[in-house]
């Protein structure tokens, strides 16, 4: 959710959800976000598909 006009931040789902969807929610967000050049926080909670090594270097940034 976008706290400056609280406009909510989603990709249509397209089957199941596993770690190639959750980088492309990932990068949908960045692509967003560089538009405005504003902090962002994300909440995520512990599934499986957050620990992938698709993306251990976006993890640790």
């Amino acid at each position: 959710m976008r706290l400056r006009d609280v406009k909510l931040c989603t990709l249509p789902p397209s089957g199941s959800f596993y770690s190639q969807t959750y980088w492309t929610l990932l990068r949908h967000l960045r692509r967003i976000n560089a538009r405005y050049s504003r902090r962002m926080v994300i909440i995520i909670e512990k599934a499986r598909y957050h620990h992938a090594t698709l993306h251990p270097v976006w993890r640790l940034a």
